[in-house]
């Protein structure tokens, strides 16, 4: 028994591994001691099987797995951390006693900058590495490359040459959301001393908009601040502009301190906005609301205080004060003071939105709505038939706009065994309806659509009861493209991004990105039949794809390929240069 049980350990420790490597600076290429390497053991199965009908994420790794990775249900656990590791004096670091897997790593330093635009694992400036660990193996060689950090600083006064505390100093670049649509993502934020001084470091070098604006947070260490909750400034882009598009762009370099970034900002007129809450159904004003307001612009997001506001229960009447010029939504939500189930989701408080245009003056009048949630009912079938045994498919909902004032998350469906679904509590919006399976072979989505609205190029509008029943058809007949990078030298390029875009370019579903290996070799699986084009190495963020006047510049790069049903079609495809 004593031998069985040593041999029995004796198995179980032969089958584990380990990681090992290195951090090092990227512009020096020396080790960098006391960085911190975390490591993430992805579920069986992640990213490798599934239909998913939306975009895929991309933009900023932070210490998150991979964005856009899909996970099989009912297949065992979440992704597991790993105890981090910290290099020592030479910049190694290993990792003992794995499992078997698909382990995702993220390094970062102090010094260093915390953030990777358009991430290529593994690239040449890395800072995140995926790598897969078979039994009883030791990977060697893991090198992190990461970035010396920037930094910018200056100061913010007022008209009169007074410093202006407690604001709010954001680092802007420009991005795209998850439909292509342009957007200024933030980097990081600092808010202004009791000097009116700012600094803000570590900042990945780049192109970035400086902006400066009311800070709705506490200063740290002061117990009690009457903060500048008013917005007498308004959002103001470095060198002093309220336009972005005048803005004009500071380059952050690596380990460089950009000085001298200074505001000096001027008073501008408030106003007030008044009205009322309501509820659609029964006429009277609700009890218990909450009440704020933001700038419909979602750039705007960062640059004016939300806050909420005295709300009358009697009459339903509220009154926004300190509002500038500029067109807002004023957000309202019912607090939720009843009880729910134990183990069962917190109901989500139902919330009413209504524009605003405030144009040098007060606004009166306004009327905020809330009406009764809806449910959306619907069925899912493949080409028309039951869901085969053993396949798992799901429907869900998330706003159309990112940062939507509804602010909801994706709306999960309660499931009949015949495929049908119905999705309760939905309030008035316009929504991406997101569909996935798994267990089926060579499965993608075929079709959405809600009566004769096709919802794959088309949000979903609710705004009242709805009748038609929406209509999920998967498909049979999945293919898949694979191929290879070639270069004009004789060198084939590795680890570059290899982006899949539909000649349907307005099915964000089908556009599909994938990472070539070191032999230049890529694949791209359930591949619905079509004409798409392929290009590889253009280096810009994944989502900006999604962009018709971006991928204009790219048009010509492209390696036609076309997929049949079942098929798999292989091809070389030209790395792009420019």
């Amino acid at each position: 028994m004593i031998a069985l049980t040593a041999f029995l350990f004796f198995l179980l420790q032969s089958s584990k591994g380990s990681i090992e490597g290195a951090v090092v600076n990227s512009a020096t290429n020396k080790p960098i001691a006391g960085a911190q390497v975390q490591a993430t053991r992805m579920p069986g199965g992640m990213g490798t099987t599934g239909t998913v009908a939306t975009a895929l994420v991309g933009g900023v790794i932070t210490a998150a797995p991979p964005a856009g990775t899909i996970v099989r249900q009912g297949e065992g656990a979440a992704p597991v951390q790993i105890p981090p590791a910290t290099t020592d004096a030479n910049g190694h670091f290993v990792f003992s006693d794995l499992e078997p897997g698909t382990y995702f790593l993220r390094a970062f330093a102090d010094g260093y900058a915390r953030q990777e635009f358009n991430p290529r694992p593994g690239g040449t400036n890395s800072m995140t590495v995926q790598v897969t660990l078979a039994a009883g193996t030791v990977l060697k060689d893991t090198v992190f490359r990461l970035v010396p950090g920037g930094t910018v600083s200056g100061r913010v006064t007022g008209s009169g040459g007074a410093p202006l505390v407690n604001l709010e100093v954001t680092v802007l670049r420009n991005g795209y959301d998850p439909d292509g649509r342009k957007r200024l993502q933030q980097v990081g934020a600092a808010q202004t001393n009791d000097l009116g001084e700012y600094r803000l470091f570590w900042i990945t070098p780049g192109r970035y908009y400086l902006s400066v604006a009311p800070s709705n947070r506490p200063m740290p260490g002061i117990a009690f601040f009457p903060g500048t909750s008013s917005n007498k400034y308004p959002r103001t882009f470095y060198p002093g502009v309220s336009d972005v598009s005048a803005a004009v762009l500071v380059d952050i370099q690596a380990a460089a301190e950009l000085s001298g970034m200074d505001f000096r900002l001027v008073e501008q007129p408030t106003y007030r906005v008044r009205g009322r809450i309501v509820d659609s159904t029964t006429g009277q004003a609700p009890r218990g609301v909450s009440i704020g307001i933001v700038p419909r612009d979602p750039i705007g997001n960062a640059g004016m205080s939300m806050f909420s506001t005295p709300y009358n229960a009697a009459d339903g009447s509220f009154e926004l004060r300190d509002i500038p010029s500029g067109e807002y939504i004023i957000r309202a939500q019912l607090q939720f003071n009843g009880r729910f189930e134990p183990g069962q989701p917190r109901p989500i408080p139902p919330i009413a939105t209504a524009s605003v245009d405030v144009r040098g003056g007060d606004v009166d009048g306004v009327v905020v709505a809330f009406e009764p949630p809806v449910s959306v009912s619907g069925r899912i079938t493949v080409d028309g038939k039951a869901l085969p045994a053993g396949m798992r498919a799901n429907v869900s909902l998330r706003p159309f706009v990112l940062n939507s004032p509804i602010g909801l998350p994706p709306r999960q469906p309660q499931w009949n065994p015949d495929g049908s679904f119905r999705i309760d509590q939905v309030p008035p919006g316009e929504y991406r309806v997101d569909a996935c399976c798994v267990g089926g072979q060579n499965i993608y989505v075929k079709e959405i659509r809600l009566g004769s609205v096709d919802l794959l190029s088309h949000p979903l509008v609710v705004s009242g009861p709805i009748a038609d029943s929406l209509e999920v058809v998967f498909g049979e007949g999945a293919g898949e493209i694979s191929g290879t990078v070639r270069a004009d030298s004789q060198k084939t390029p590795a680890k570059v991004s290899v982006v899949l875009i539909p000649d349907q370019r307005e099915r964000r579903d089908l556009y599909k990105f994938t990472m070539s290996d070191a032999a230049g070799h890529f694949i791209f699986r359930t591949v619905a039949p079509g004409s798409y084009k392929v290009f590889a190495g253009a280096d810009i963020e994944q989502n900006s794809w999604f962009d018709r006047d971006v991928l204009r510049n790219y048009e010509q790069s492209g390696t036609p390929a076309k997929v049949s049903d079942f098929g798999n079609t292989t091809l070389d495809v030209n790395l792009i240069t420019k």
